[in-house]
């Protein structure tokens, strides 16, 4: 794949939902094990946070991205968007299969496609296998 051609916002995007999706089913997993108890699983979203995930664009764009962020009032201090990481570490074990975002322990509905547990599945199954074949190729 040409590098100008690589498709960066939308390989983002894909990224998260893939995150949403293996997270509630690992959360779907655990329980199925019977050891609910012991375990959580939570999503998290700090929000838009500066950091260097636009290193591979454009210094001026990626300026430009944060700003525009900064303007609309979207972009969060570090300090502001750990605040949902730490909601989730300190969640009692019962509160599982959730996604933290915003902080002061808010969780949201994320998006009916994340939600979606046949894509789930499929993407458990699929991360299964490549997980085995990576085991024994090593």
């Amino acid at each position: 794949m040409k590098s100008k051609c690589y498709p960066y916002a939308r390989i983002y995007e894909y990224s998260k939902l893939c995150l949403l999706l293996f997270s509630y089913e690992l959360h779907r997993q655990v329980r199925l094990m019977g050891k609910s108890h012991h375990l959580s699983v939570a999503a998290v979203d700090p929000g838009a946070v500066k950091t260097n995930i636009m290193r591979e664009i454009p210094s001026c764009l990626s300026r430009m991205a944060f700003l525009l962020l900064k303007l609309l009032g979207l972009l969060q201090s570090s300090e502001t968007g750990v605040c949902s990481i730490i909601d989730a570490a300190l969640a009692p074990a019962e509160v599982s299969g959730v996604y933290f975002f915003g902080g002061n322990g808010r969780t949201l509905s994320s998006s009916a496609l994340s939600c979606d547990t046949k894509l789930a599945k499929d993407l458990w199954v699929t991360s299964c296998n490549l997980f085995q074949e990576l085991q024994m190729a090593s």
